[in-house]
């Protein structure tokens, strides 16, 4: 089936639907996968870079511990 047929295959089943759980449901998926598409990737360059930033600063000692975190995110 190319792309065509199954965008008609599901308006089809859609139009069938009568549960609205289910409804919301896709609708929920569809605004997700336009969250995803909507976000700014970053390159793989700019990752690497970030990581190796972030193992330095480990390595510096300017890190939280476990429990410091747990106390910064509970002020949220």
């Amino acid at each position: 089936m190319n792309l065509m047929e199954e965008r008609k295959w599901i308006q089809k089943e859609l139009e069938s639907v009568t549960d609205p759980a289910f409804l919301e449901i896709i609708k929920n998926m569809l605004k997700y996968r336009k969250q995803l598409t909507d976000m700014e990737r970053v390159s793989v360059a700019q990752y690497n870079k970030e990581i190796e930033e972030a193992v330095a600063d480990i390595e510096k000692g300017e890190f939280y511990t476990q429990e410091q975190a747990k106390k910064i995110a509970q002020g949220w």
